[in-house]
């Protein structure tokens, strides 16, 4: 989401080329999607003149504009991106991704200079996200709980009372906390986890309009100041049908 609430950025397939996903925003009064660009859709810029966008097949970092102007490739050579985010102060690009051979890990993109610095060990996992202090990683640790992991190596620090369950969405404004929510629980509850106390406070209840069907609610994107949400969900629905006159 835009930092104002008023934009949402997505990505969709099933246009043009089997499978190849396209950027959209749209605005949250419903009106009609800006297609942007191909790729995966990743974050907005804090001032929403930039879209952070993934391309795996062609292992590429892409900074799209919102307005007029081009596109900024950034090549990642043998490295397979998988996601993407922005450092707090959005000097440098956080991605997670693997090279040849090689396991999981962090890496830094500097989008001045196109230069790639690993930030991290081989084998983190994927729900990778930076810390309000741009000092520590936050993933799952072998326990599979949220950890607090300090760039450049060094013991990692459990975050109180975050649950197996738990999946985080965003830092807090004031980078004290985390807003949470639960992948896999319907409904959900997107929460505010203070990092120091543990402290857990219900921000809203993530209740699609019709519950039936539907199995999981996941992601979940939530403006920094908590003001506006919105998450996506899946549903599996099934006919059901009588059959007569076999005896």
């Amino acid at each position: 989401m835009s930092d104002d609430g008023r934009w949402v950025l997505f990505d969709e397939s099933g246009e043009g080329a089997v499978n190849t996903p396209t950027v959209y925003m749209r605005r949250m009064d419903g009106s009609p999607a800006v297609r942007l660009a191909p790729g995966l859709a990743m974050e907005f810029t804090s001032d929403r003149k930039w879209v952070l966008s993934v391309s795996v097949a062609e292992r590429q970092i892409m900074l799209v504009p919102t307005g007029t102007g081009a596109s900024r490739t950034y090549p990642l050579g043998p490295i397979q991106c998988h996601s993407a985010k922005w450092f707090p102060d959005e000097s440098r690009i956080l991605f997670a991704g693997n090279e040849p051979g090689g396991s999981l890990r962090a890496f830094a993109l500097d989008p001045q200079t196109g230069a790639i610095e690993p930030i991290s060990q081989e084998g983190i996992q994927l729900e990778l996200f930076i810390a309000a202090d741009a000092q520590h990683l936050v993933y799952p640790g072998p326990n599979r709980a949220y950890s607090l992991f300090p760039i450049g190596g060094g013991p990692a620090r459990p975050i109180p009372n975050i649950r197996l369950e738990d999946r985080p969405a965003l830092f807090t404004k004031d980078g004290k906390g985390i807003y949470l929510y639960q992948r896999g629980m319907v409904p959900s509850r997107l929460e505010r986890l203070d990092v120091e106390t543990g402290h857990r406070e219900l921000i809203q209840e993530l209740r699609p309009p019709e519950l039936a069907g539907v199995f999981s609610i996941s992601p979940v994107r939530v403006t920094a100041d908590g003001s506006a949400y919105a998450y996506s969900f899946a549903s599996l629905l099934h006919d059901l049908y009588i059959a007569r006159g076999f005896i």
